[in-house]
């Protein structure tokens, strides 16, 4: 499970269901606070909605789940106010992915970029 803690607080202040097996490589909020993406070791991504998850018990599953990368995804990251994800992994055709979380699993990927090592280890978003 995700685990969500607050400064000095003795426990968990709730719980997160997680994606899969495997191991969560890196978590990140959104700029205004009301959700949370994560990917892990298994290539899955996945998305956490604040509001959907109150009064749904201690276990939370995401909202949103993507296979983005077939092995690894190392990183991901928000791109607008919550429906543009992007995602950095190996063992897909793709190492970075931008995924449009309105569209249908199967053609959610709309962009996509393939790099010389087949490999992307972390990506960021930044505002211009």
């Amino acid at each position: 499970n995700v685990l969500l803690w607050g400064f000095g607080a003795p426990q968990p202040l709730s719980s997160f269901g997680s994606m899969s097996a495997g191991v969560v490589n890196r978590m990140r909020f959104d700029e205004p606070g009301a959700k949370f993406c994560g990917c892990d070791s298994s290539g899955l991504a996945g998305v956490w909605n604040f509001e959907l998850a109150r009064g749904s018990g201690l276990d939370r599953r995401p909202v949103d789940l993507i296979q983005a990368h077939s092995k690894r995804c190392y990183d991901v990251c928000f791109l607008d106010k919550g429906t543009l994800l992007g995602t950095a992994g190996t063992g897909s055709a793709s190492s970075v992915c931008v995924w449009d979380l309105l569209m249908p699993p199967s053609c959610a990927c709309v962009a996509a970029l393939n790099l010389h090592d087949s490999s992307a280890n972390s990506i960021a978003h930044c505002e211009q």
